[in-house]
């Protein structure tokens, strides 16, 4: 799980070139989309990874609610996915770099979304 979240961080890092409701959609050159990724993204994901350690380790001694914890997470990481390649498959124009850009706000958006409900638990 925390491998495809890092796999998923490097392919935004390699094929973005920035990010941010600002600068995902401003950032005109491959080196600033980049650092747009990993200044708006990368943190993003860092503070799941950190949530989830945090609720596993609440949930360390109750295995079964552990394992339903981890099936939730996966099933979370798999509908992020989804729904990011789904939004990005309904545009009918653009250029390759606007569908990565297309790609890149829905995660930040259902990042931001995933930290809300992490630290309401």
């Amino acid at each position: 799980m925390i491998r495809r979240t890092a796999v998923l961080a490097a392919c935004l890092a390699w094929s973005f070139a920035a990010h941010g409701a600002s600068c995902l959609e401003s950032a005109l050159e491959r080196d600033a989309y980049e650092a747009c990724v990993r200044d708006e993204i990368l943190p993003l994901e860092s503070r799941v990874v950190h949530l989830v350690n945090a609720v596993r380790a609440k949930l360390r001694a109750e295995p079964e609610r552990l394992k339903a914890f981890e099936r939730a997470h996966d099933a979370w990481n798999d509908y992020r996915n989804g729904q990011c390649a789904t939004e990005v498959s309904l545009r009918e124009e653009g250029s390759p770099q606007a569908r990565r850009r297309a790609f890149a706000i829905c995660t930040k958006r259902l990042l931001e979304l995933r930290v809300q409900e992490l630290e309401a638990l």
